[in-house]
């Protein structure tokens, strides 16, 4: 492992100030959405909403905003740990994958000035013979880490892309006649899990695509004869890029982003055209 300063490195200062920030939000959004249940009943994404308004007495909404609330905070409380999982790998694990990086421009240990780039290296991860072992070791931990956790990946794009549509669609079609505080709402319901998503495939794209770049580093590196260059292309060839996805069927890269954003920018001009 990398001999790491935590006042140097400036990926421990994000990640603490992520942390910190979900930490809060988390709790904080389950009770406001508990609030606006209870001032809002009537609003369609809630079950009271097919009851008539004589049935929205405060005493039967109070049992069941503790409910609701109950289940959001449940909810909220299971994707914080998720949440805070992920941006542990995200952030940290692209770091250790750069002690591979065998181009003598891009050692860590050459550079200086303070900041998130000067740290020192483990010489050894190297070095030929135990730089296959131990970037094997890092492709094994990988896949279990996405065995794991890749599962919500898709799921969770596919909500997000759908919640902003929707949010987008309804600040567009009724924002004539919505009240203040519901057009804020949706537009920071929007605004934030779009946020975070972008976050997320950034971090992963730059794992890909730094991934990429340890590999041609192995292979272009002369290891001081023909045939150790010879069995570290063999090498080469059999791994694949680190990466945060699931499976075959999605890898976040550099393009991920812009694709996000492409899909929701389309979504939102065709509800326009609809319109």
């Amino acid at each position: 492992m990398p001999s790491i300063d935590p006042n140097k490195l400036a990926g421990n200062w994000i990640y603490d100030f992520a942390t910190c920030v979900m930490c809060i939000w988390f709790p904080i959004t389950g009770f406001l959405v508990s609030c606006h249940y209870i001032l809002f009943p009537d609003w369609p994404i809630y079950f009271t909403s097919f009851l008539s308004k004589e049935d929205l007495t405060f005493w039967k909404l109070l049992p069941m905003g503790l409910v609701w609330f109950s289940i959001l905070q449940t909810g909220w409380m299971n994707l914080l740990a998720m949440a805070i999982i992920m941006q542990t790998y995200v952030i940290y694990f692209n770091r250790i994958q750069l002690e591979y990086n065998c181009s003598n421009n891009a050692a860590w240990s050459q550079c200086g000035g303070g900041g998130f780039m000067s740290q020192t290296t483990v010489s050894v991860f190297r070095e030929f013979g135990t730089l296959q072992k131990y970037y094997r070791q890092l492709e094994v931990v990988n896949v279990i880490f996405m065995d794991a956790f890749s599962i919500v990946i898709v799921p969770t794009l596919s909500v997000i892309t759908n919640l902003a549509l929707f949010c987008n669609y309804s600040m567009i079609r009724y924002g004539e006649t919505m009240n203040i505080a519901n057009f804020i709402i949706l537009g920071a319901w929007s605004g934030i899990s779009t946020l975070a998503i972008v976050i997320a495939l950034t971090f992963g794209g730059s794992i890909y695509n730094d991934g990429n770049k340890v590999l041609r580093s192995m292979k272009n590196k002369d290891w001081d004869s023909k045939a150790r260059n010879k069995e570290m292309k063999r090498f080469v060839r059999s791994c694949r890029p680190i990466y945060l996805g699931y499976g075959t069927m999605y890898r976040a890269r550099k393009t991920s982003v812009l694709r996000f954003l492409q899909g929701i920018n389309r979504g939102t001009f065709r509800a326009v055209l609809t319109i």
